[in-house]
Formats: C-alpha cells, sequence, structure tokens
C-alpha cells in the first residue's frame, strides 16, 4: 500500500509541474492576446492620422506591411503556444487518469484488507464462542 501512495505522490507532483506550466503558457498566451490587441489599437490610430494628413501617407504602406509582419509573428507565436498547451494538457490528462487508477486500486486494497480482517475477527470472535460452549458443556 505504500508504494501506490508514494506513486501517487509522485503523480500528483508531475501533475502540479504541468499544472503550473500550463498556466504559464496561459499567461504568454493572454499577453500576445493583449499586444495584438494593442498592435491593432495603434494600427487604428495611424490609419485616422493618415486619413487627416495625406502627408503621411507615403510611408503608410512600409508601416501596414510592418504591422502585417507583426500579426504574422503574433499569430505564429499564439499557434506555438496553443500546440504546447494542448500537449500539456494531454500531459496532465495522462498523469490525472493515472493517479486516479492508483487511488482506485488503493481504496480496493484497503476494502480488501478490511474484508480480510473482519474475516479473521470472526473466525476469532468464532473460536471463542466454542471454547466457551466446550467450557460451559462440560
Amino acid at each position: 500500500m505504500k508504494t501506490l501512495t508514494t506513486l501517487i505522490d509522485v503523480h500528483q507532483h508531475i501533475l502540479d509541474k504541468h499544472q503550473a506550466a500550463l498556466a504559464k503558457l496561459q499567461q504568454e498566451y493572454n499577453i500576445l492576446d493583449e499586444s495584438l490587441v494593442a498592435l491593432q489599437a495603434q494600427y487604428q490610430q495611424q490609419c485616422e492620422v493618415v486619413s487627416k494628413e495625406p502627408g503621411f501617407s507615403m510611408t503608410f504602406g512600409a508601416y501596414q506591411a510592418q504591422v502585417n509582419e507583426k500579426k504574422d509573428y503574433i499569430a505564429l507565436a499564439k499557434q506555438q503556444l496553443q500546440e504546447r498547451m494542448n500537449q500539456t494538457r494531454a500531459i496532465i490528462t495522462k498523469e490525472y487518469t493515472t493517479i486516479k487508477k492508483y487511488e482506485q486500486l488503493l481504496e480496493q486494497k484497503r476494502q480488501e484488507e478490511a474484508l480480510e480482517q473482519s474475516r479473521k475477527d470472526t473466525q476469532a470472535m468464532d473460536e471463542l464462542a466454542i471454547q466457551q460452549f466446550e467450557r460451559n458443556d462440560t
């Protein structure tokens, strides 16, 4: 039973480690989302400036290309993070399943031990009852 408890503890540690990693990945993903929103807001501001000041329109094409490049970079980074998050979630699911299997085995073993103890107690009580009966019978 001690080995099952140890296995549960080991897998729980692994699970906790991956859950912390997933939280960190989620934070990174949220930061990328925020940077994309900020980039979009900045782009909208520049569009308004260009619409009011036609002199800026010459450099706007290069700026627009730069913004599109940043958007593509952010989209790629988000996709890579999403893949890593999915892999981490799969590991978490596997570890959680493993822990549950060990917990079920541990519970089954405890029930078997309790049943065995109950049988021993019943047998001991039966022997005492037989001895008591034999003393009273003689």
